[in-house]
């Protein structure tokens, strides 16, 4: 996945690019709510949508590797050593939060 968004080569059937598309433009707003929602993995259907970017839209793509929210992420995982290990303990930590409400509330 990493080459292909390095790469960007587009698709060169129409169908399958606005397939691309429509699937990268799903992932990003998935995405987004990851960023508000804790219990949804936002940064990794950030991850996606940029693959699914890189193979309909060179624009779509720009955007969201420059995104101010995410484009240092998508960047490190492109071309460096991956997450932030401030990223992981976060991610990590409301994982357990949105576990531990979900596991409290079953019980109860």
């Amino acid at each position: 996945m990493k080459e292909a968004i390095k790469n960007g080569k587009i698709e060169e059937n129409m169908p399958l690019r606005i397939l691309y598309f429509l699937l990268g433009v799903a992932c990003l707003g998935i995405g987004f709510l990851g960023i508000i929602l804790p219990f949804i993995p936002g940064i990794l259907f950030v991850i996606v949508s940029a693959f699914f970017f890189a193979r309909s839209s060179r624009r779509f793509l720009r955007f969201i590797l420059h995104n101010r929210l995410f484009g240092k992420y998508l960047h490190d995982y492109v071309h460096g050593p991956g997450l932030p290990f401030a990223a992981k303990l976060l991610i990590i930590i409301a994982l357990l939060i949105s576990l531990g409400f979900g596991c409290y509330y079953y019980v109860r």
